[in-house]
């Protein structure tokens, strides 16, 4: 079993906040905290890891954000597709290291996405009981 310490816990999961991803410097912080950008990246490349970054994580953020989320909408499950298809590609076009962050983001990034994955091909509504704004420290 993977162990995420508290700290990183606290410092990941408040990118999910609706408040931290709808106030760009609030985000920009957040993604600076975990090393999602690195020293040598262009103006440009930090733009576009910034902007992409956000969407991505509008998207995992979505369910949170609702008491019960409906991972069987293909529209939810097709546009994760479709952004981690265009991030792969734009990534190799502008030749951007496509492993940033912490080991324990990536980690959680793609577990949360290979399990809606999971959910998706349930096909059902899923009640959410899980208040994420409790179990963090503001």
């Amino acid at each position: 079993m993977k162990h995420i310490e508290p700290d990183f816990y606290q410092r990941f999961f408040r990118l999910l906040l609706p408040e931290v991803l709808s106030d760009p410097a609030q985000l920009r912080n957040a993604l600076e905290d975990l090393s999602f950008f690195n020293a040598s990246d262009s103006e440009e490349d930090q733009r576009y890891l910034f902007e992409s970054l956000q969407y991505s994580l509008k998207l995992l953020a979505e369910p949170f954000h609702s008491e019960s989320f409906n991972f069987g909408a293909w529209d939810y499950m097709k546009g994760i597709y479709n952004q981690g298809e265009d991030l792969a590609k734009e990534m190799r076009k502008r030749k951007i290291n496509s492993a940033r962050g912490p080991k324990e983001a990536i980690y959680l990034l793609r577990t949360f996405y290979g399990l809606y994955m999971i959910l998706a091909k349930i096909g059902q509504p899923v009640v959410l009981n899980y208040p994420l704004t409790l179990k963090l420290v503001k």
